[in-house]
């Protein structure tokens, strides 16, 4: 969005971008956990492994520096840790401050790109509406089978999504805060748990509001009014409110049915027995973040199931065939500073068919297993995952409603089998980074489930098939889905509707084309760039034309796309000397002469 202005063009001469420097390390183990003055755990750093896959001598390929930034942030702390109260105070004071006399805000694109969709509900009795969570961009609702959307959801509200949920009554749960912790950057919290009784029309606050993040919410399917909510807290700051919670009286009190073992673990995942609803399965993660490392996983995280409404909780662990051999630890899902993000989904043709993934602290796969018998013991099943090492991100199964033996993991490519998880491959023509699935329960079938809908929620938005997703081409985007996930936007100097951003996981988008460089239209955007996008210099006229490679620094692009595209990427280590940053830096474009600017 940009503001309106009237009058002239004033034409600018240069254009500077701030600059801001980011770190990150991931592949970390963590011992001697002490108060630290961030506010939560502190830790004394540690590697988990050993590898080197890169052949630099290193582990962790795709992070930053392994020690400084603690004593960096420890020497300019405080000391003091940072609370949640604190935080609201900030807010109120931001909302306090008079809003400026101006011509309003006016959203002018792109509405054709999307951006990440963490959980998604089909209204089952219109099937036609669906109601998508916006990882930053609140709920949206479409009317007309996933093609366009309106805002569900008031702008005053915080934007950060986690999970959403329907219940049988048409009631809407949302979780705010998203609970898929980031890679390189940031993950925002949210304030707790709203509901709406009217499709989103109005929403209620009804509590957990020190949850920080939701990783879950489950509606039990036979009483509205009872529901399931995975608090995952804060990888950041200390957040009282983790763990499972459970409300029988449709959000105005809640019970801690599960509770953590240590101040870093949260609730992730829950499903419940359609049979059954007393049996419930949850999953427990642990996992934090500090300047100097990300670990995500911990002796917090581990699989649980309740056969008496929560009352007491027993842990799942007993696999007994052989661990895959991708299993680093070899402990499966047993306590262990290994063990990371869990996932879990129950058949519902066959509710004892239960199927459960795994990855370790470090994002790698741990194991995909099946159990026949509720979870009393599970077998070992293919390799659901790609290795993309990103099992921080994911962690979610999704079982056909008509066919216990077809089912679909989340992983950068949306991961598909057809026998009961026993062999694997992955499905075309989507987004990568899939993180919502849900099916139109009137095509459902247990006979023959060739014309069941599905919607699908990525890092590009929502997508649908009526092919219940067996083949790559039936999967269709998408046309209007104004939530996006923005680094940057820039303007020309000579034309302000020649506009170009770089994006989350949506490369770098521009408005014009060399076909039309004047476009009229900003609404729709095309590509230029594939990865995350980040900092965007359009220039007058020619330029020398740059384009950023994801984490590949700059190469030569066609000279149509009159853009300078840099990102300081992270350098290969001098001989003998660390790794470098990934870093984003100042950029300033100047015309030194006539159609010959630099960077």
């Amino acid at each position: 969005m940009r503001r309106l202005t009237l009058g002239s063009r004033k034409y600018i001469p240069f254009l500077t971008v701030a600059g801001l420097l980011m770190a990150t390390a991931a592949g970390f183990g963590v011992s001697n956990l002490t108060a630290g003055p961030f506010g939560h755990l502190g830790m004394s750093v540690a590697r988990a492994d050993t590898c080197d896959d890169s052949g630099d001598g290193t582990c962790d390929d795709d992070a930053g520096p392994e020690g400084p930034w603690t004593s960096y942030y420890a020497k300019e702390s405080s000391f003091q840790p940072i609370t949640m109260a604190e935080l609201q105070q900030a807010k109120q004071q931001a909302d306090a401050i008079p809003a400026p006399d101006h011509t309003p805000w006016q959203p002018i694109g792109p509405t054709n790109v999307g951006g990440r969709v963490v959980d998604l509900v089909v209204d089952p009795s219109n099937p036609t509406t669906i109601y998508v969570a916006a990882a930053g961009g609140g709920i949206w609702k479409s009317t007309d089978e996933g093609m366009t959307f309106t805002s569900a959801w008031p702008g005053g509200n915080t934007q950060t999504m986690g999970a959403l949920a329907m219940g049988p009554d048409g009631t809407l749960w949302a979780g705010t805060g998203e609970a898929n912790p980031a890679g390189g950057g940031m993950t925002y919290f949210g304030n707790g748990v709203y509901k709406s009784t009217d499709g989103g029309k109005t929403w209620q606050n009804v509590g957990l509001t020190d949850s920080a993040a939701i990783g879950k919410i489950v509606v039990n399917p036979n009483n509205p009014n009872e529901v399931w909510v995975a608090a995952a807290g804060s990888i950041y700051t200390s957040s009282p409110q983790r763990g499972i919670y459970h409300t029988t009286d449709g959000g105005q009190t809640w019970q801690l049915a599960l509770a953590p073992p240590n101040a870093t673990t949260g609730g992730i995942d829950i499903a419940l027995d359609p049979a059954n609803p007393n049996r419930v399965y949850a999953a427990l993660w642990d996992h934090h973040r500090d300047p100097a490392a990300r670990t995500y996983g911990g002796v917090g995280s581990g699989l649980y199931r309740s056969d008496d409404d929560g009352a007491t909780w027993t842990r799942l662990q007993n696999i007994t065939t052989p661990l895959p051999s991708y299993d680093r630890a070899q402990t499966g899902l047993t306590s262990d500073a290994s063990l990371g993000r869990i996932g879990v989904a129950i058949a519902p043709t066959d509710p004892n068919r239960v199927y459960v993934v795994s990855g370790d602290t470090n994002g790698f796969d741990k194991g995909f297993f099946v159990s026949n018998d509720g979870g009393d013991s599970f077998q070992t099943a293919g390799h659901a995952n790609n290795e993309s090492e990103y099992q921080w991100w994911f962690g979610r199964i999704w079982v056909d409603p008509g066919n216990e033996n077809h089912l679909f993991v989340a992983d950068v490519s949306l991961r598909q089998s057809f026998d009961g998880g026993q062999t694997w491959s992955s499905v075309g023509s989507v987004h990568a980074d899939q993180h919502a699935m849900a099916w139109d329960p009137g095509t459902v079938s247990t006979t023959d489930q060739s014309a069941e809908r599905i919607y699908l929620g990525n890092d590009g938005g929502i997508y649908h098939t009526d092919s219940d997703g067996t083949t790559s081409s039936s999967w269709v985007h998408a046309t209007y889905e104004p939530w996006n996930q923005t680094y940057h936007i820039a303007v020309a100097a000579d034309n302000d509707n020649r506009l170009a951003t770089g994006m989350q996981d949506n490369g770098s988008v521009r408005t014009w084309t060399a076909a039309n460089p004047s476009p009229t239209d900003t609404s729709q955007f095309n590509a230029y760039g594939g990865g995350d996008g980040l900092l965007d210099l359009p220039g007058a006229g020619p330029v020398i034309p740059l384009q950023r490679r994801h984490e590949q620094g700059v190469g030569p692009d066609s000279p149509d796309t009159g853009l300078v595209d840099r990102w300081l990427h992270r350098e290969p280590p001098p001989s003998g000397g660390s790794r470098g940053y990934r870093v984003e830096v100042p950029a300033v474009l100047l015309p030194v002469q006539s159609g010959s600017p630099s960077c």
